[in-house]
């Protein structure tokens, strides 16, 4: 089985603080979850073509729409990946924290 490869996009003077916003996807992992931005270090995600993964949340790098949170299923298990999360000031903004929570609680739940 193949996994996911990324690539990281330095974070540089350059670049301003990312922000997220959800994909047309429904999810409960992004319920409740308005548009922010974070000073982040954005990482990228490549794909494979047959990763079957559901993006939740992006960033805009330039004209791109790059990956921030998505899911995954593999046999009874379930994955979650948010980029979110450098650094401390990440993990006290409510959206990250709102995040964290939402992931637990669908990572937990029965399929």
């Amino acid at each position: 089985m193949r996994k996911a490869h990324w690539r990281q996009i330095y974070w540089s003077s350059g670049l301003s603080a990312p922000g997220f916003n959800q994909t047309a996807v429904t999810h409960p992992i992004t319920s409740g979850i308005e548009p922010f931005s974070l000073e982040e270090e954005p990482y990228q995600f490549e794909f494979y073509s047959d990763a079957n993964v559901e993006v939740l949340l992006e960033y805009k790098l330039g004209d791109q729409r790059i990956p921030a949170a998505w899911t995954a299923a593999r046999g009874r298990g379930r994955i979650v990946y948010l980029m979110p999360g450098h650094h401390k000031p990440s993990f006290l903004h409510p959206s990250s924290r709102k995040l964290i929570q939402n992931s637990v609680q669908w990572l937990t739940t029965t399929i």
